[in-house]
């Protein structure tokens, strides 16, 4: 049995190898959802993200956190 994260390694790979074949046929990066038909197109560069989130319902918690903490 394979983990969420096998398995989604194993999905970004089959698409990226269908991408491939497509981008050698039409010359560009695009696919087609299975479920909707909609022709999309697939970004091959990978993006970092970082996140900016408010804690301020939850600021006890951290500041009680900081304090325990040596």
């Amino acid at each position: 049995m394979s983990t969420q994260r096998e398995q989604a390694d194993m999905f970004f790979k089959q698409l990226e190898d269908f991408t491939r074949t497509m981008k050698e046929s039409t010359g560009a990066p695009i696919v087609f959802d299975q479920k909707t038909g909609v022709a999309m197109w697939y970004d091959q560069r990978e993006l970092k993200l970082r996140f900016l989130i408010s804690i301020e319902k939850i600021r006890k918690f951290f500041e009680c956190r900081l304090l325990l903490t040596p």
